[in-house]
């Protein structure tokens, strides 16, 4: 939940030069709110992402009279700083201020990217983005905020996170590099203009902010650098605030060039409907603006509208043909409709436009499996692996993908890996746990498949995929309790009827395993291997005709189905 207080941008080149109104009432020191200071050098191959974070969390403090400082970096030696640990580091220093009245200065330093800010923490490798990190921030639910980002790229942060008590400072705009970030340096070109020079002349943020951006202007056109583009959005209430004013002047956040971020706040909060209202006014304040219209289609995708979303996604490609995250999203839209070809196309666009999208290869391989192509979707797994080789959710798809394939220890060995870059991957537990199902290692899928629902208990899937295992292992009473968890948190799931239906059958009730494969069928018509286990059933149970034209139609759907060819028998009995 988010105060009334808080709005939020996502991403674009939205600058806003504030013009703080000088205070009409000065107040004593007593009057002014505490400023806590929280400092992340995020990157742990270079020392200066380290230096900076230090010398940046001093500065401040000094400057504002920090109360409360924090800093905690990645270093070589040292690899302990991910996106949880900021998460809880954020809790920590909210818990002890007063959120409604209090100052919290963020200070991230990093790599960047148009993705977000890169998290190098030893071997493992993450990226922070905007939406994460709107929803680190209003976990902590303190209002007035001052986020400051020296990264490349960083500008993509101004969107999500300005608002009237959010003043957002960035090194460089959405579409640029910043520089400076050599190992070994103390700091980084925006660190050295705007916390070592700026802020140690003047505690006026505005004034700090112009006089950072002319000195790296000046020196990035003497070393005939293309321009980094510093920016500021949003803040119109923190200069007063920091100068201890009783009632400053409230800027409101009813203001329409702010529809965008409310919008944000709500989908990060879950809120879909009200988010897809407020990109709505996104759009009718500026109809040309192509990321409203993308947020707008996540949001109705996240609602399972996937043609609503595929509309917002035309008109944002429309306005900027160039949106790479567009033309992927609507083909994870397409996808979802099982329009594979529609997808792979859009999947292949968003590759043209950046060939080191690992995302879109990974992506397309999904649909090429969608489509049972399993050894071209390899190929796609393959490539998006050679680009980012910490790609958990690459290892996992193309470890299903062998294990469709017939190659178990291969997709194994997958799942292994991708539970090791991610420890909580609890798809990666449950594709390992099938993996072991279908090898016939039942103790080693329950072992993987009771942590999978240990990290997430509302996993239907999971529970399914155990019940099967409990199954195979004749613990019939086992495997009707999982499936019956797994249809209680999916109602619609046919194949743990089907698996219900065989469980049931094999605990001598025939007449609940004969309801339940007619519920599978009912959900899934065209399911060979519900078909196939009714027939044999039937057969069993002596209701020959029955089985035998259950037997036909299982083949009519599916000749090649295991399920089909190892009940082929029953077609042929009297």
């Amino acid at each position: 939940m988010f105060s009334g207080s808080r709005i939020l941008r996502v991403f674009g080149l939205f600058v806003l030069l504030l013009a703080f109104a000088p205070a009409s009432v000065s107040q004593g020191a007593e009057s002014k709110p505490k400023v806590a200071v929280v400092a992340f050098g995020l990157f742990g191959d270079q020392s200066v992402f380290e230096s900076e974070a230090k010398g940046a969390a001093r500065i401040v403090a000094d400057r504002f009279r920090g109360g409360s400082v924090t800093v905690r970096a990645n270093t070589k030696g040292r690899g302990d700083v991910t996106v949880e640990t900021v998460t809880a580091t954020l809790q920590t220093a909210a818990k002890a201020m007063d959120v409604q009245n209090d100052v919290l200065f963020l200070i991230l330093t990093s790599h960047g990217s148009r993705a977000g800010l890169a998290v190098k923490a030893g071997t493992r490798q993450e990226t922070l983005s905007p939406p994460q990190l709107v929803r680190i921030l209003n976990g902590t639910r303190v209002r007035h905020r001052v986020v400051i980002i020296s990264a490349c790229y960083s500008g993509v942060f101004l969107r999500p996170l300005a608002d009237p008590d959010t003043l957002i400072i960035t090194a460089a705009d959405a579409d640029h590099t910043s520089f400076g970030c050599k190992d070994g340096n103390t700091w980084t070109y925006f660190g050295d203009a705007f916390f070592n020079t700026a802020l140690r002349r003047t505690a006026n943020l505005k004034d700090a902010f112009a006089l950072a951006s002319s000195l790296i202007r000046k020196r990035e056109q003497q070393s005939s650098l293309t321009p980094s583009n510093p920016q500021m959005a949003g803040g119109e209430n923190i200069e007063r605030i920091l100068k201890g004013e009783l009632n400053p002047a409230v800027a409101t956040e009813v203001d329409p060039k702010y529809a965008f971020a409310r919008g944000l706040a709500y989908s990060a909060n879950g809120d879909n409907d009200r988010a897809i209202t407020e990109y709505g006014e996104a759009v009718r304040f500026d109809p040309k603006d192509a990321l409203a219209y993308y947020n707008r289609g996540l949001a109705y995708r996240a609602k399972g509208d996937n043609d609503s979303a595929i509309a917002d996604y035309n008109e944002a490609i429309k306005l900027d043909p160039k949106h790479v995250e567009a033309h992927n999203a609507r083909g994870l839209a397409y996808n979802a409709k099982r329009d594979y070809d529609r997808a792979i196309a859009d999947y292949s666009e968003a590759i043209r436009l950046n060939a080191k999208y690992a995302v879109g290869y990974n992506n397309r391989g999904l649909a090429y499996s969608a489509k049972g192509d399993f050894n071209h979707a390899i190929a796609e797994y393959n490539e998006a692996i050679r680009l980012a080789a910490n790609y958990a959710a690459a290892y996992t798809n193309r470890g299903y993908a062998y294990r469709r394939l017939g190659d178990y220890d291969r997709a194994i060995a997958d799942h292994t890996e991708a539970i090791r870059l991610n420890p909580k991957y609890a798809l990666a537990y449950n594709n390992r746990g099938f993996a072991y199902n279908n090898k016939g290692d039942f103790d080693r899928a329950i072992a993987d498949l009771n942590e999978a629902i240990r990290l997430n208990p509302n996993y239907a899937v999971a529970y399914d995929n155990r019940g099967f295992a409990h199954n195979k292992k004749g613990d019939f009473d086992r495997a009707i309790a999982d499936l019956n968890e797994a249809i209680r948190l999916n109602p619609k799931y046919a194949i743990a009827y089907r698996n219900r239906g065989l469980a049931y059958s094999n605990n001598g009730n025939k007449d609940h395993a004969i309801a339940d494969l007619n519920e599978a069928i009912r959900l899934d018509p065209k399911s060979a291997e519900a078909y196939a286990v009714r027939a044999d059933i039937y057969s069993r149970a002596g209701e020959h005709d029955k089985g035998i034209a259950d037997c036909i139609e299982a083949i009519r759907l599916d000749p090649k189905s295991q399920t089909v060819y190892s009940n082929r028998g029953v077609c042929s009995q009297p």
